[in-house]
């Protein structure tokens, strides 16, 4: 069934923290603070390609969580 947006926002509220700091900064960084991944790169000193990287799997983390959090929700 189709999760609504306050179901997703709730499993996000709850998902988020169970990330590793690291990649809890980096999500943020880049879809809170909308900042683009040259930015980044330059700020930790870091390629591109290395913040691309850790940003993959960053979501695929978050994206195994949220799946975990929804469906307790269910």
């Amino acid at each position: 069934s189709p999760v609504d947006e306050a179901g997703l926002l709730a499993a996000l509220d709850e998902a988020l923290p169970l990330l590793g700091p690291d990649d809890r900064a980096l999500l943020e960084e880049k879809y809170f603070a909308g900042s683009d991944v040259r930015s980044i790169a330059v700020k930790h000193q870091v390629s591109a390609k290395a913040v691309e990287s850790r940003l993959t799997r960053a979501r695929a983390e978050l994206r195994r969580l949220l799946q975990l959090t929804l469906v307790r929700h269910e």
